[in-house]
């Protein structure tokens, strides 16, 4: 995420699917193209963090900056609101998200930084 407020209009741009952005699909998606059509999220902040320490790390191995922005959004999404998800339950707690940008945008109660000044 590139945004750090939730009142700025950008923040919409952050909740393209995985299709729109460009992202490559990787093992389900191969097999499973509609899940290029939401997005990739975590379930907490914690596993959020955990996982972009994960991307960073891996990105500075290969000399090259981090291209997920810098920032974890907090959504809270109610039912009945057109939003789909995936959960597997899995234990990095990675769901896949279908709506709206601008719904899933406005759903944004709160902005973290990615990093902790522990990490």
């Amino acid at each position: 995420m590139g945004v750090s407020s939730p009142d700025d209009p950008a923040l919409v741009d952050d909740f393209q699917s995985d299709r729109v952005t460009g992202k490559r699909p990787f093992r389900r998606e191969k097999v499973y193209p509609e899940l290029q059509d939401g997005m990739s999220t975590f379930g907490s902040l914690s596993a959020a963090r955990a996982q972009w320490k994960s991307v960073s790390e891996a990105a500075a191995k290969r000399g090259q900056a981090v291209r997920m922005g810098h920032f974890i959004a907090a959504v809270e999404l109610e039912p009945d609101l057109g939003f789909s998800i995936e959960d597997l339950n899995e234990p990095d707690e990675h769901l896949t998200i279908w709506g709206d940008p601008a719904r899933l945008a406005g759903a944004v109660h709160r902005i973290y930084p990615a990093t902790t000044v522990t990490d």
